[in-house]
């Protein structure tokens, strides 16, 4: 199960960097993705969750992204973006995953955090 894990994220990134996109992945129950302006420089990705999800990919718009980070929600989680098409990736490589609930998983670096438009969601659950 790791290695065919461990295997997704490779290719995952390999398509990331490659800027291609992603075959549509499996939803995750009822889920939401939003984008709000957080502290000074950084948008916050927020995931509203019923049920355990695994990998969320999206693209971002209007902003230029210098970075990403996780929260306590995804600790441990990588994170993969292409600069130039806004493309972010966020998965477990060691199987975790987010537990149902709301609240932050992202935080992103960016130019202009209050610009920022989320579009292309996709979320992996069990």
């Amino acid at each position: 199960m790791l290695q065919k894990i461990l295997q997704l994220g490779l290719i995952i990134g390999i398509m990331l960097v490659a800027g291609m996109i992603l075959s549509p992945l499996l939803q995750a129950g009822e889920s939401s993705l939003s984008v709000v302006a957080g502290e000074k420089g950084f948008a916050t990705v927020k995931l509203n969750n019923e049920a355990p999800v695994r990998a969320v990919q999206f693209d971002l718009a209007g902003v230029k992204i210098t970075q990403v980070r996780t929260t306590d929600r995804t600790k441990g989680f990588m994170t993969k973006f292409n600069e130039q098409n806004g493309k972010v990736i966020l998965l477990s490589t060691a199987g975790d995953e987010i537990s149902p609930g709301k609240g932050a998983v992202l935080e992103i670096a960016c130019d202009k955090p209050g610009a920022a438009v989320v579009s292309g969601v996709k979320i992996v659950g069990e």
